[in-house]
């Protein structure tokens, strides 16, 4: 193992430095690095630290030989957002909001998912127990799904705080039937008539 040491004048080490290289692996902190660059601090925190001009980017790159930077993780200072790159493209952003977009570089909600061909998001349980989309909204205000094309909106299903299931469609979507909260189902009408437990359709 080599240890860098230095005197103290400026831009060299003061005294004997926690500093080790074995010939193959660097170790800051660490008598014995185990990888080409291990730091650590047994004390407390570990860091490593990029820093760019205030419009500049720092990259961690990550590849082969034939292609150094396949994988990328990047800080972009203007805008202060994270990317995400694999195979060479760049695959999800996190924005300045906290915005996560898969597929887009500009996430206008939380999660943004955009794609060509077949896009979907699909949520497998890999065991024997049951998976969930759990939605949920703040006080007592109403859950939606919002079902659309890049036109306009189309179709929509509401769950209200009264616990009735409305379903809506058209092109500037308009409640075609709802299910209340005894079960009862309205088609064509938001009243229910003659009594419980029955169907009310207008045509």
């Amino acid at each position: 193992n080599y240890v860098m040491t230095g005197t103290g004048s400026a831009n060299t080490l003061n005294g004997e430095a926690n500093l080790i290289f074995d010939g193959t692996n660097l170790g800051i902190g660490t008598s014995s690095p185990s990888t080409m660059l291990h730091i650590e601090n047994s004390s407390g925190n570990a860091s490593a630290q990029l820093t760019s001009g205030t419009s500049g980017t720092s990259y961690i790159n990550m590849g082969d030989t034939g292609n150094v930077d396949a994988g990328q993780i990047s800080y972009i200072n203007n805008g202060d957002a994270m990317a995400f790159t694999a195979n060479a493209s760049e695959r999800m952003r996190i924005n300045s909001s906290g915005n996560v977009g898969i597929g887009t570089t500009s996430p206008s909600n939380k999660l943004d998912v955009s794609g060509t061909g077949s896009t979907k998001l699909k949520i497998t349980n890999t065991d024997t127990d049951w998976a969930a989309l759990d939605i949920q909204a703040g006080g007592n205000q109403a859950n939606y799904m919002f079902f659309r094309d890049e036109n306009a909106e189309r179709a929509r299903i509401q769950v209200t705080d009264t616990n009735y299931m409305i379903f809506s469609n058209g092109s500037s979507p308009t409640e075609r039937m709802r299910i209340d909260a005894n079960g009862e189902l309205m088609v064509g009408t938001t009243n229910l008539f003659g009594g419980g437990n029955k169907t009310t359709a207008f045509f």
